[in-house]
């Protein structure tokens, strides 16, 4: 008995159509139309803002269905004492005893896996840290690529050889993914490349609680792409990797590489696109297994390993990066993974220390023995919102697949440039949004901690999308620090309707504040001549009216023109966009829309040219 049906549960609540839910959601709109609240989450999607149970079809795509039964909607594994999840520390450091250093202390906490990341092609860097690992107790997730892959692999199973360690003991994933890597770097994929990657999975033959061919999707994420490519591509590289090894070696070699198989995404933070993201992943991938003929269960159960994002991650208020990071690893964890890598949260600034990494990992410490969130497993079932995102999500990366195959597969977009110009695409819409402040980013894009200084060079471009957010703040620093820490000031001029002047204030305020400047307002908004002077008295570089639209006509003018008077060289900007506004005297008008980005960088312009 479904719990709506259930008459003790639910004898008093009556059900509820959608169509009146309609109606009442009508009422409170006032007359402004359903489709202003739709959304857009990533790509194609377009969600409704109201589902209902008439949404939800429980028995389609395994709705109703059991986590280990295909298509695995609900989780690829079934766990009778919990769902559970590795907890797996990142170590950043690949070269000398800082990274030794870091690697003990995460083992001396009885972490029980460690995601092991490196740079440089020297073998002795990478033997010096695996000699410090503890085997026997300790799964290892080894992304390593600047070196061929058999030669990790090789130097690996050598290192445990000499501990003492049986091949079937050793567990974790070793990241072999040529196709992935080549679309991140932009080389091309080579026959060696391929040839590697196979190698490298005989290297583990005898392992089998080592899944030596983890593909690494993180990078689409990482490079703008949202949520359908990342499904729609992960999908087309697996099968390319599949239809590769049936060419070359036949249905053994496929059926190996597949019980060989982990799955790595970045996850970003949209909360519940993230948890829909994972549900679908399974099913679409269930679905072109079973089409392929591979429908043993152990075939179609990757391990699944999220990674929390880097683009996500700000250099400004960066201890927001914790939240951030908190959000992302239980989005994962409602999605059903077997591992999540919570990075630093200074990794931006690759400046990880014992005490960052010990927060990250103190991070799913809480999750599991505080929030218990291992004692449930898909705690988003049944959701009518989840599952329509679900359902959605798969549908919108299956069309995209789908085109992807019938162009010739990933490897073929890959070479014609087809998926670099269409995750650049994707990338230059999010940014757009982000600057238009329509994608919110703490501290960076709204609520920002303007009087926060960086030390240290500026901002690269380092893929991050905080980043041109970042570079004006870093030249608003610069000019601070040359004027002996006097930062850019604009003084909000608050008078007339105390709710709107109060609402255009905080909209000002946070906008303003993302460029880097102090942020003043009068004390007594009830005080109009007082407020002027106040405003005067201040000397800033800008002055924001914040009021009413018909208070701007009204006084408006004669506010423009003694502050005008009194300060000739000062910016005056109008918070709002009222009809007539050309016809004001003002250098600048803010509104919601306006693309903040281009804007705050055209006042700096206006008073610190460059």
């Amino acid at each position: 008995m479904t719990p709506k049906n259930d008459p003790l549960l639910f004898a008093e609540f009556p059900p509820v159509s959608k169509e009146a839910w309609l109606e009442k959601i009508a009422n409170d709109l006032k007359g402004k139309p359903l489709e202003k609240l739709a959304w857009r989450p990533a790509g194609p999607l377009r969600l409704s803002p109201v589902y209902t149970a008439e949404d939800l079809d429980v028995t389609a795509n395994g709705i109703d269905g059991t986590p280990g039964v295909y298509p695995y909607r609900r989780g690829n594994r079934f766990h009778a004492d919990g769902p559970g999840w590795q907890i797996v520390q990142e170590i950043p450091v690949q070269t000398g005893p800082q990274g030794r250093s870091l690697l003990r202390s995460a083992q001396s906490s009885d972490i029980p896996a460690v995601w092991v990341r490196g740079q440089t092609s020297e073998t002795k860097a990478l033997e010096a840290l695996l000699s410090d690992l503890d085997i026997t107790h300790t799964a290892l997730h080894l992304d390593w690529p600047a070196m061929p892959s058999l030669l990790a692999s090789d130097l690996y199973v050598a290192i445990a050889q000499q501990d003492g360690t049986r091949p079937e003991h050793l567990t974790g994933t070793l990241v072999n993914d040529p196709l992935s890597r080549s679309a991140k770097t932009g080389k091309t994929v080579s026959d060696f490349d391929l040839e590697n990657f196979r190698a490298a999975l005989d290297a583990f033959g005898t392992s089998p609680h080592f899944r030596a061919c983890a593909a690494d999707f993180s990078y689409i994420h990482e490079q703008g792409g949202h949520a359908v490519q990342e499904l729609a591509f992960a999908l087309s590289t697996l099968v390319d990797y599949l239809v590769w090894l049936g060419e070359t070696e036949g249905r053994d070699a496929q059926e190996e590489y597949l019980r060989n198989l982990a799955v790595t995404f970045a996850t970003g933070s949209q909360f519940f696109l993230e948890v829909a993201k994972w549900r679908a992943f399974r099913v679409l991938l269930a679905k072109v297994l079973d089409s392929m003929g591979f429908t043993d269960p152990d075939l179609q159960s990757p391990f699944l390993i999220a990674r929390t994002a880097y683009r996500n991650l700000s250099r400004y208020d960066r201890h927001t990066n914790l939240l951030r990071n908190t959000t992302e690893a239980i989005s994962a964890v409602f999605g059903g993974v077997q591992a999540v890598v919570v990075s630093a949260y200074d990794r931006v600034d690759h400046a990880e220390s014992d005490t960052s990494l010990r927060l990250a990992r103190n991070i799913q410490h809480l999750m599991k023995h505080e929030a218990y969130l291992d004692q449930v497993q898909d705690p988003a079932g049944g959701s009518y919102y989840v599952e329509q995102l679900t359902d959605q999500l798969g549908e919108a990366a299956w069309t995209s697949f789908q085109e992807l195959e019938a162009a010739g597969g990933f490897r073929a977009a890959l070479a014609s440039g087809q998926i670099g110009q269409l995750l650049a695409e994707a990338r230059t819409a999010q940014e757009q949004l982000l600057a238009k402040r329509r994608l919110t980013q703490i501290g960076v894009n709204n609520y920002p901690h303007p009087s926060e200084t960086l030390a240290g060079d500026p901002t690269a471009d380092d893929g991050r999308q905080a980043v041109p957010f970042e570079q004006l703040r870093l030249r608003a620093d610069a000019f601070a620090a040359a004027r002996g820490g006097q930062r850019l000031r604009a003084f909000l001029l608050l008078f007339g309707d105390t709710r709107m002047r109060n609402a255009r204030s905080q909209f000002a305020r946070n906008l303003i504040g993302s460029g880097g400047w102090e942020v003043l307002e009068n004390s007594n908004p009830q005080e109009v001549e007082a407020s002027l002077q106040e405003a005067i008295a201040a000397k800033p570089e800008a002055v924001v009216l914040c009021s009413a639209d018909p208070a701007y006509f009204e006084q408006g003018p004669e506010l423009i023109s003694r502050l005008r008077a009194a300060l000739p060289d000062i910016r005056i900007i109008l918070a709002g966009k009222p009809e007539g506004a050309e016809s004001l005297p003002v250098d600048d008008l803010i509104y919601a829309g306006l693309d903040a980005q281009a804007y705050l960088a055209s006042l700096l312009q206006s008073v610190v040219p460059a």
